[in-house]
């Protein structure tokens, strides 16, 4: 009889399915107002366009973006859905941070699904500045950017962009505006992440970028 109840229990949990924490919705209204396109990026966008092209559109959208850890007190809560406005804002990790550990950024694929609009690029531009930590270099460095366009569908993954809090890791590798771009007919559309940590501004660069040509 014992045997047969602890092989009805083993059966009973292996039927049970693992969820994935609910998020946890926050509809941020912090917009940074700094916030400024660098000319390189728009010259990269009018490129793609090809020389006969007419100028393009450029118009706002907002954007989603997720805060998940899959590790305890390390992050306010397991799964945060930040809801910026239109054009974008800013993401104080204050507010979220809690801990020490791991967590991971993405940028939710379902709020991408519009099949008219598409997903053209993702740009960062670093505000951290490159330093070393344990013989290992962090970070871009001050004003200088990269394109993720090769990135994009491993962005929108929960659990593709680490980030660590050791040593503040995750300040010198995600501080920063994040650039997004969408495409529908001949209309560009531009969101964007400011990644910030207020408690930690003074290991930051300063808001004037020094971009490389």
């Amino acid at each position: 009889m014992n045997k047969l109840f602890i092989l009805v229990i083993i059966l009973m949990c292996g039927c049970v399915k693992h969820t994935e924490p609910e998020d946890i919705i926050v509809n941020e209204k912090n917009v940074a107002t700094d916030f400024k396109i660098p000319k390189a990026f728009v010259d990269k966008i009018k490129k793609s366009l090809g020389e006969s092209a007419a100028q393009p559109e450029f118009l706002f959208t907002n954007l989603d973006v997720v805060l998940f850890t899959d590790q305890e007190n390390v992050l306010k809560n397991v799964s945060t859905r930040i809801k910026l406005p239109n054009g974008g804002g800013k993401v104080d990790l204050a507010d979220y941070i809690i801990g020490q550990g791991s967590f991971y950024l993405s940028f939710p694929a379902d709020q991408f699904t519009n099949p008219a609009m598409t997903l053209e690029n993702i740009f960062y531009l670093s505000e951290a500045p490159q330093i070393k930590i344990e013989n290992e270099y962090y970070g871009l460095g001050c004003g200088k950017w990269i394109e993720l366009k090769n990135k994009i569908k491993d962005l929108q993954i929960k659990n593709f962009l680490k980030l660590n809090t050791f040593g503040l890791r995750y300040l010198y590798v995600a501080a920063g505006q994040y650039i997004v771009v969408l495409k529908k007919g001949s209309q560009f559309f531009l969101s964007h992440l400011n990644l910030t940590d207020s408690r930690y501004t003074d290991k930051l660069c300063s808001n004037i970028f020094l971009l490389n040509k």
